[in-house]
């Protein structure tokens, strides 16, 4: 009896301890873990399981997959107090996660029923859960989450959810909520939503219970401002009993860069009454339309009307209005037996809603149907030549597509088939496409399609997916194009593959099996001509390679080839090689060779960039070349992949031989993973200076780093502006300290100062900034940015500003927008601005004068409120070379809000001045200048050989979308001296050797309107010019941004001397009527000789245009075209009866004067005329000058030629023999007089 007892006191304590012993071994864990995967038959899967559940475990993946959703888990941890059970309470100290993916494949037409209760069973305290990533998807949408936390307790009298929150890409969510566990389960919450970068809040408060749930909220960021109240009831037939939602402003590119503009006012207002009847409305406008291929929505308004009741929701008055467009519709009805919604157009113009498509007058339908479990989707559109017909059905399970058809013109593109939703989720599909014509359709390319293809198989469990295609004869890009093919894609392996393209010359074929132990998937390209793809592309590329073996164990080998390849007008090379041999398992060999001569990446050119990896995944060595004019790069670094797919090594070299040069100091340790990177001690040795990276991490979202640099010298850095030689020399060195982090706030602080040295700014005065201090600080703390810069020089006098603005974090980046707040105050005390006159790039422009300013501002960067002034006196402007000189200026302005005012502004000339009012205006991110200028007798140049007073006014105005000039002015005087230029000049296709190339800049977008009265004190003067002008002309500018000029210009009282000749400008005008460099000409010079019975006056005729002028001889009484010249020339007739000085000057005024194609073949006749064979300029090397050519055929190996220099008192006489075809001997006398004895090789 007595061993009895003892048993049965002694058995409950050996169970518990059987049980702490099992809960305590991790076998026993595994053991649970492969029940409950065979009990779910095949619906659980788990991996990776390890630790106990008597305290803590860990499983690397947890899947689950139903019906209506799929669920993922990796890298769980479970962190637990199973022992506290035992007083009712579950504890849970830490539930983390990697990543949990949610798929929800189908929703569930089971109606909410309320629950009589939601007390748990024991009390539950979740002390913390932690997500990094949360991926929620489903029916084509979905959101991803980052960094969710949050913490829960539960008891019999309610739940409480504590801070839950994460990253969104609306910004970062707090949300917590109470809820009692009986009936009717009152509820209490908030949700806050923040985007630091767009400064938009939104919150909504939840109140009431279950049966009705009371929400209320407001946004306010993004520039819109929205509010909603609202009656939820979840458990009832309808699932609102009130909704009123207000917004304005909402554009969903301030949301979302990349997503279309548009500028929504939205009123939204539904009431469900107690008998059930509803009443609403729903109204959207859109002030900012515009076409989709555009960035912006084309929608205008949308407008509707809500009734029925809750059990037959009716939509009425459904109108899109899309503008020009057109509009659609339409009515809707939502009821348990049925739901219907139509929309109708009678003329859709597709242009208008993207303006590569052609202008249609499309009528027809959309419609959507659900009665009797048949669902229909119903598209009828259709035009004389375009029509678009789709009907897709969906029975119970079986979804069909029935038909979708396009056809424009003679294009046609048909597709049918049908899907099982039910597993293994059966489909097929089949498609023709005939005679299609992108181009058919708008501004696309040619094409004449003629294609088969069909799809078959199942998406459940795994996919299994055959597809087979084949051209018929067909054109695209104007290049015949041809191809077939089939494969299939079954469990994550590609089988029985074979496929082919070709398009002209180009061609590409793949062939084989990929997946399996063994396989083997061979491709070949070959692309000799990449030009047909059209604009940007050019050269040719050929490869080939073959990919084999398991998907987890794959290798891969591959060769390419390029020559003169440029793709997307911005990626391409001269010549591109490329080797490729690598392998997924740890000890494959890795062989990679790369190399790119004469590339171009991006905007970026460069001589060589050269890439190599050799040895094994597991261990090898990477070395990189790259060269460019301001990189000569070398870099090495050795390591490999380990466990988790991290890359362990180090980074031996890292050197720049170029501008900027540079050397790593010895080698450092670097890791990279799928996670993030790191790397520390970090030290590049400068030519005069050190940057050194002490860390450099990032993990996740966080991204840490510190560092600094010593003397770093400004030269050093301005090495990479080709200007900044010509224009500063500096031997100042700078130093730089930083220290970040970087996650979900961002802290850290950045310093930048001098250390010793100074600028010289060079011109035609060198002036030396006499800098003393130079000192940035940046301090960020929990994204404030708070900044603090000071300026000291003798020359630049004194500069301080301090300031303050928030970052904010979007779609991974940090930046501040037009909503960070702002406080900013600047100080400045600048006692001379002669420093700036180098900076503007003109080497003779000296700038005097002094500034001040002092400067405060607050609200936000893109609308701040500013106030203070600016202050210069005494400013100048004295530009040498184009004779502006200008001095005694003074500026007044005030900054009030958010627009700087000029209260006076004016500038002296040497006679005149010139006035200068209005602002600029800062809004919304957006700079508009208002400006109005007046001139008042200002001699605007004042050389000697250019002088212009002017008398007029003018406006100057520049917003986003324009910059406009206008302006209306007199020329009070004005004498301009042409003088010979020394420049030279050349043909457009001539390439300087040396010379930088320049850039092409895109133009700003200009509207002006110019108009000039040249007055009656407007002289000309110079290479033989001597006239007064008057006229008036107006420059305009056309919707091409190309000059226009209206008007006349005559000549007044004007001569022209030429050959020792005055002649009389009778008649002088210049009409333009349009491109400016194509006027029309009127011109009439006469020589003017003494009236008597025998004389005749003669002159010059121009007419026509610039471009092709007619020039001819004309004469009172009219007389031949040598008589002519002799009266211009020599004053009397018979001229070319006379001594050789005579004839040689009627020659080179009839070469001068008539030498172009409009004179008929003249100068060639009077050569004739005067016993010559030939009459011309050219360029006389031993004369180092332009001449007069005089030749005459002496015989047929002998040849005499007189040049006469016509720019100085230089001559020369040639007579030439020639010996044979390649051997000549030449003598000549005059300003050089020599013997030479020629011989003429050619090169071929």
């Amino acid at each position: 009896m007595r061993r009895r007892l003892l048993l049965l006191i002694f058995i409950p304590f050996l169970l518990v301890g059987g049980l702490v012993w099992f809960v305590s071994q991790e076998w026993a864990l595994q053991w649970i873990v492969q029940r409950v995967v065979q009990a779910s038959g095949g619906d659980i899967e788990i991996q990776g399981v390890s630790g106990t559940l008597a305290s803590s475990f860990e499983i690397e993946r947890i899947s689950y997959t139903s019906p209506e959703r799929d669920i993922e888990v990796t890298d769980l941890q479970f962190d637990w107090q199973p022992w506290q059970l035992l007083s009712g309470q579950l504890d849970i100290g830490k539930i983390s996660a990697s990543k949990l993916v949610i798929d929800m494949k189908k929703s569930s037409d089971e109606p909410f029923k309320m629950p009589q209760s939601l007390a748990p069973p024991v009390a539950i305290m979740i002390s913390g859960v932690n997500v990094d990533t949360v991926s929620v998807s489903g029916m084509g949408v979905g959101v991803e989450l980052k960094d969710v936390h949050f913490s829960l307790t539960a008891d019999r009298n309610g739940w409480e959810l504590k801070n839950l929150g994460f990253d969104s890409p609306f910004g970062n969510a707090s949300i917590n909520v109470d809820l009692e566990t009986t009936q009717p389960f009152k509820i209490r919450g908030t949700l806050q939503f923040d985007n630091e970068l767009a400064k938009a809040t939104a919150s909504l408060k939840l109140g009431g219970d279950l049966n009705n749930l009371y929400v209320s909220g407001n946004l306010d960021g993004y520039d819109a401002k929205a509010k909603l109240e609202a009656v939820v009831t979840p458990f009832a037939p309808f699932v609102f009993q009130s909704v009123h939602l207000s917004a304005k402003g909402i554009d969903p590119s301030r949301i979302e860069s990349s997503w279309p503009q548009a500028q929504f006012n939205a009123e939204i207002h539904v009431t469900a009454h107690e008998d059930k009847t509803l009443k609403g409305s729903v109204s959207v406008d859109n002030s900012k339309p515009g076409p989709f291929d555009e960035n912006y929505l084309p929608i205008h308004s949308v407008k509707a009307k809500i009734a029925g009741n809750v059990d037959n929701v009716l939509i009425d008055d459904v109108l899109l209005d899309m503008g020009k467009a057109g509009q659609f519709a339409g009515n809707g009805q939502f009821s348990t037996e049925k739901t219907e919604v139509t929309l109708k157009t009678s003329r859709f113009d597709l242009h208008e809603i993207y303006s590569s498509i052609r202008p249609t007058h499309v009528a027809g339908k959309i419609a959507f149907v659900d009665e009797d479990k048949k669902q229909l989707f119903l598209i009828q559109l259709e035009e004389a030549r375009i029509r678009l017909n789709a009907r897709v059905t969906k029975v119970e399970d079986l979804m069909t597509l029935e038909e979708v058809s396009l056809k424009a013109d003679q294009s046609e593109m048909r597709m049918s088939g049908k899907l099982d939703l039910k597993e293994p989720q059966d489909f097929e599909f089949k498609g023709k496409v005939s005679r299609f014509n992108f181009a058919a359709f708008g501004r696309f390319p040619q094409s004449d399609l003629n294609l088969d293809f069909d799809a078959s198989g199942h998406l459940k469990p795994e996919p299994d997916i055959e597809v087979h295609y084949s051209f018929l004869p067909s054109r695209l890009f104007n290049q015949p194009l041809s191809g077939k093919g089939s494969f299939r894609l079954k469990d994550k392996e590609v089988r029985n593959a074979d496929i082919s393209l070709a398009l002209g010359v180009n061609s590409i074929r793949a062939s084989g099996n990929l997946g399996r132990f063994g396989d083997r998937l061979s491709w070949k390209l070959n692309a000799p001509d990449l030009g047909i793809f059209g604009k940007g592309y050019k050269g040719s590329i050929a490869g080939e390679g073959e990919v084999s073996g398991a998907l987890n164990s794959l290798r891969a080998g591959m060769n390419f080839e390029g020559n003169d390849v440029l793709v997307m007008g911005r990626y391409g090379a001269r010549k591109i090689q490329a080797k490729l041999e690598f392998g997924m398992e740890l000890n494959d060999r890795i062989a990679v060779d790369i190399r790119l001569d004469d590339a171009l990446i991006g905007s970026d050119k460069w001589a060589l960039v050269h890439g190599e990896v050799n040895g094994t995944l597991r261990s090898h060595v990477i070395t990189l070349t790259a060269k460019n004019e301001s990189f000569d790069l070398t870099a090495k670094a050795s390591g490999g992949l380990g466990r988790n797919n991290v890359w362990q090594g180090k980074l031996e070299t890292l050197e720049n031989k170029g501008k900027m040069a540079f050397a790593l100091d010895s080698s450092v340790p670097v890791s990279i993973g799928p996670d993030g990177f790191s790397l520390k001690n970090l030290v590049l040795q400068l030519p005069n200076g050190q940057l050194t990276v002490q860390s450099l991490i990032k993990r996740g979202s966080l991204l840490e780093t510190t560092g600094n640099a010593r003397g770093i010298p400004l030269a050093y850095l301005l090495a990479m502006s080709p200007d900044s030689k010509n224009t500063v020399r500096s031997d100042l060195t700078l130093g730089a300290d930083w220290s970040l982090k970087a996650d979900r706030t961002l802290n850290g602080k950045f310093h930048i100062y001098r250390e010793k040295g100074d600028v010289t700014l060079l011109g035609d005065n060198r002036i030396k900034l006499g800098l003393g201090t130079f000192d940035i600080q940046v301090l960020l703390s929990g994204n404030s940015v708070n900044f603090n810069a000071q300026i000291v020089s003798d020359k630049a006098g004194m500069i301080q500003a301090k300031g303050m603005t928030r970052l904010g974090k979007q779609n991974g980046n940090w930046s501040v927008s037009s909503q960070s707040p702002l406080q900013l105050s600047v100080q400045a005390d600048i006692p001379s601005i002669a420093w700036m006159g180098p900076l503007t790039g003109q080497p003779d422009m000296e700038l005097k004068g002094s500034l001040n300013m002092a400067i405060s501002a607050n609200g936000t960067l893109g609308s701040p409120r500013l106030s203070g002034s600016l202050n210069g006196k005494d400013l100048a402007v004295n530009w040498l070379s184009m004779g502006v000189n200008l001095s005694r200026g003074e500026l007044v302005a005030v900054l009030n809000g958010n627009q700087v005012q000029i209260q006076k502004g004016i500038i002296y000339g040497p006679e005149g001045n010139l006035q200068l009012t209005g602002g600029v205006q800062l809004n919304k991110g957006q700079i508009s200048t208002n400006l109005q200028f007046k001139t008042d007798k200002l001699l605007v140049l004042s050389n000697v050989d250019r002088q212009l007073a002017i008398t007029g006014q003018g406006h100057f105005s520049l917003d986003k979308d324009r910059l406009q000039l206008i302006g209306d002015w007199y020329v009070n005087r004005a004498t301009i001296v042409l003088t010979d230029s020394k420049n030279v000049t050349y043909s457009k296709d001539v390439i300087v050797l040396g010379r930088p190339e320049k850039k092409a800049d895109t133009p700003i977008p200009l509207r002006f309107n110019l108009k000039v009265n040249l007055g009656d004190k407007f002289y000309l003067k110079g290479k033989g010019i001597n006239t007064r002008l008057s006229g008036q002309i107006q420059a305009v500018s056309a919707q091409d941004n190309r000059l226009r000029v209206f008007g006349t210009i005559n000549t007044v009282d004007g001569s022209y001397s030429a050959f020792g000749q005055k002649l009389t400008i009778k008649q002088g005008q210049i009409t333009f009527s349009g491109p400016v460099e194509n006027p029309t000409l009127d011109i009439l010079a006469v020589r003017e000789v003494p009236d008597t019975d025998d004389s005749v006056e003669v002159g010059v005729s121009v007419k026509g245009t610039a471009q092709s002028p007619r020039v001819k001889l004309v004469s009172t009484p009219e007389v031949s075209d040598t008589e002519k010249l002799s009266w211009l020339v020599l004053g009397y007739g018979g001229g070319e009866n006379g001594d050789g000085q005579q004839r040689a000057a009627i020659a080179a005024a009839a070469a001068a004067i008539l030498s172009s194609e409009q004179s008929g073949g003249l100068p060639s006749k009077i050569a004739s005329t005067i016993g010559l064979d030939d009459i011309g300029f050219s360029s006389s090397p031993d004369l180092e000058e332009t001449v007069l050519t005089l030749s005459k055929r002496i015989s047929s190996r002998l040849y005499l030629s007189y040049e006469q220099g016509l720019t100085g008192a230089t001559n020369l006489i040639k007579l030439r023999y020639i010996i044979s075809r390649r051997l000549s001997l030449v003598g000549q006398t005059g300003t050089v007089t020599a013997i030479d004895l020629l011989y003429d090789f050619k090169f071929d």
